[in-house]
């Protein structure tokens, strides 16, 4: 897989995660949740957000307050999940392919986990006081999930070819190409309370 692949596998990841719409869900009591997976047809009290739109339910104005001021920051943070998921899953494949450089792919993981930390870590903080529980591991399996897709195509890939691809997303993650804080919205994450 050549680097350009690697451009075109974030591409999707970051569309996914643009096209990503808010849903916020009036429950049994009038506890309100959001999410950002559509929910089924049977679900009464149901509002569709686009970019932080709507009105807040009745009895829970201050958690519903802190809800709608991070439901705009949603796609970033799903953009955020989705990229971190690439970059581990990408360099944890490329440790069982090719266990000869499991330290040095080790080495570039630490090293892009301590330089995003702190984007994870915002990111996580605004899915735990924007989504129900249930949603946030939805989102993070999803994520999770899609980045193991996209990664099929180097598992049933060539030795050789699993091996370019790896020194290729090594080098990228490596030297900071992946890194979260270059993705679009990061700088509103993290300057949001």
């Amino acid at each position: 897989m050549h680097p350009r692949s690697i451009a075109a596998l974030l591409l999707l990841l970051l569309a996914h995660a643009a096209s990503a719409e808010i849903y916020k869900v009036i429950g049994p009591g009038g506890r309100v949740s959001y999410t950002d997976q559509p929910p089924s047809v049977t679900t009464p009290n149901v509002q569709l957000f686009k970019h932080g739109r709507g009105r807040p339910a009745a009895g829970d104005e201050g958690a519903d307050a802190a809800r709608r001021a991070n439901a705009p920051l949603l796609p970033t943070v799903r953009n955020v999940l989705n990229n971190n998921a690439l970059a581990l899953e990408g360099l944890h494949l490329c440790m069982q392919v090719l266990p000869a450089s499991m330290r040095r792919y080790g080495d570039t993981l630490d090293g892009w986990k301590s330089r995003n930390r702190e984007v994870t870590e915002r990111a996580e903080q605004v899915l735990a006081a924007s989504v129900t529980h249930d949603a946030r591991a939805q989102i993070r399996n999803g994520a999770i999930n899609d980045a193991r897709q996209l990664l099929q195509q180097v598992r049933t890939a060539t030795p050789a070819r699993q091996s370019a691809w790896c020194e290729a997303t090594a080098g990228e993650i490596g030297g900071g190409g992946m890194d979260l804080a270059k993705q679009p919205g990061v700088g509103r994450l993290l300057q949001s309370n």
